[in-house]
């Protein structure tokens, strides 16, 4: 929820940034023309040359302010409290102008409901409205009280016709470019959280469903030793309870230890379903990453699972240049582990298991390869999803915890396979830092 109501508040900021940014780069625009304009008609109405050197001072500086306002957004977005103080100092200025061309009769009037009615828009009923409100009753104050500060003569017809139609021209032009951005940022702002809303739905349902699927999956994993295990323990009770008798001999040691090594095979089979279901789905551990040789690594490796594959009949071939990346050795070892033990399963009768380790220029690619009977289309698609498996007594989370370590490190792992072919997974990792060498001559494992 909070996460949501972060987002939501950064996409009208952002909206609002971006309407802001319009409309303060608007105002030199219309400023620059429309001053020189109003000075002439000024000039021809004979107003004092006091008075005329007091308004060309103000719209000198209210465009100097103005236009670096404009400059300033060409480097960096405005927020929300910079835009409030931007459109109070421009009430500021506006008043200043109105008090001196004839206070209440000024034909400058119309322009300060420009900002205010931008402020309205943009920031509702909040602290920054009441700001702007408070300048603009002291803007109205300082226009009232001007007539006993400057007596100057009132702007004759039909100059101050004409100079009263073009500040309400400029007013209506700012009024719209901001208030129309706002409606429509606004606007934009009510779709996106829309789809955010959406997003989330979706998302939750998506992980509720997964964590249905999961749950119902272990619990056919568990359901098939657990009945072994039960109906074992039945036969063992009853065995143990029954009293010999000519027809049925006492109990049989040999057969009880049959059953008890079944229980506990079963029993191991339950303990591993368990922790692998806990390895999937708690957050894995931080990375702890180290620069690591890479084909002393993986011949490493495969003297760690040498034994597992010479009961097997199977030969591991090791491939890899002398050279040097960055990865996690433990992490990166048990998906490692996951993905060769699935190959020695697959060649019960023997074969050659690959190793092979290669450093580009963006990432490391290690491939485990085997020769079994690979797997078809349907299995390939399916081959990352938990529990899915098609080896008799298999858990069907080795790949996926494989997978969920390879996307920790911010890479892929990837299969190729086809029927009677046998099958490679590929790991392709971020290179990080790293470094190559000569290549490096060593026999297979």
């Amino acid at each position: 929820m909070d996460a949501t109501r972060a987002s939501a508040d950064k996409i009208q900021a952002d909206q609002l940034a971006s309407v802001s940014t319009t409309v303060l780069r608007l105002r030199p625009k219309l400023l620059l023309p429309v001053g020189p304009v109003l000075m002439l008609l000024l000039i021809g109405a004979g107003a004092p040359p006091a008075q005329l050197v007091a308004i060309a001072a103000n719209f000198l500086v209210m465009l100097a302010f103005f236009f670096w306002e404009a400059h300033q957004m060409r480097t960096r977005s405005i927020d929300p409290q910079a835009f409030a103080r931007s459109l109070m100092i421009t009430l500021v200025g506006i008043a200043s102008v109105c008090s001196l061309s004839g206070g209440p009769r000024s034909p400058f009037l119309p322009i300060l409901f420009a900002p205010t009615g931008i402020a309205f828009a943009a920031f509702g009923s909040s602290r920054s409205t009441r700001c702007v409100l408070i300048v603009l009753a002291l803007s109205v104050t300082m226009i009232g009280a001007s007539p006993w500060l400057f007596e100057w003569p009132a702007i004759r017809p039909p100059h101050v016709h004409l100079m009263l139609l073009l500040a309400t021209l400029v007013a209506t032009t700012l009024l719209y470019f901001g208030v129309t951005g706002l409606a429509s940022a606004y606007r934009e702002t009510a779709a996106r959280l829309e789809r955010l809303r959406l997003d989330v739905i979706e998302s939750t349902a998506r992980k509720a469903s997964e964590l249905e699927a999961l749950g119902a999956r272990m619990a056919h994993e568990l359901k098939n030793p657990l009945a072994s295990i039960k109906g074992l323990a039945q036969l063992m009770h009853d065995g143990v309870t029954r009293q010999p008798s000519d027809t049925e001999p006492a109990l049989d040691v040999a057969r009880l230890q049959v059953r008890l090594g079944v229980v506990l095979n079963e029993v191991s089979r339950v303990e591993a379903v368990l922790e692998d279901s806990l390895t999937l789905t708690r957050p894995l551990l931080e990375l702890c990453k180290k620069q690591q040789r890479l084909d002393a690594y993986l011949f490493d490796f495969a003297e760690l699972i040498g034994g597992q594959a010479q009961q097997t009949g199977v030969v591991i071939q090791v491939e890899c240049p002398e050279s040097y990346a960055e990865f996690d050795p433990d992490k990166l070892k048990q998906a490692l582990l996951n993905l060769a033990q699935n190959s020695l399963y697959a060649m019960p009768g023997g074969g050659t298991l690959g190793l092979r380790g290669t450093v580009r220029s963006s990432n490391i690619v290690i491939e485990v390869s085997d020769d079994g009977p690979g797997m078809s289309d349907d299995d390939l698609a399916r081959i990352k999803e938990p529990y899915f498996s098609r080896r008799p007594g298999g858990t069907g989370l080795g790949v996926a915890i494989a997978n969920g370590i390879v996307e920790q490190h911010g890479g892929t792992l990837s299969f190729d396979s086809t029927v009677g072919g046998g099958t490679t997974a590929r790991l392709s990792l971020p290179l990080g830092r790293s470094q190559r060498a000569p290549a490096l001559e060593k026999g297979p494992a």
